[in-house]
């Protein structure tokens, strides 16, 4: 079996701050994404990808990161 993860249709690959873990399970293979100090780069839709010698399937998610808002000024 083959996992694959995508972001916005383009192959995602590991760096220092996305890390992709895939482990055997009973059913198969699990496989998870971890993304250190998310930025609103990283807004997008994920896919995850999986093949073998017989089918393909995939998932897809929206991910948005949102950015803390500043803090009121004028408020007395």
């Amino acid at each position: 079996m083959k996992v694959t993860w995508l972001k916005n249709s383009y192959p995602l690959n590991e760096n220092d701050v996305r890390q992709i873990l895939d482990s055997a399970t009973e059913d198969g293979i699990k496989s998870v994404i971890t993304i250190d100090s998310l930025e609103s780069e990283d807004s997008g839709l994920y896919t995850c990808m999986v093949e073998n010698g017989f089918s393909r399937d995939e998932a897809t998610r929206k991910v948005q990161v949102m950015e803390v808002p500043n803090m009121p000024t004028g408020v007395t």
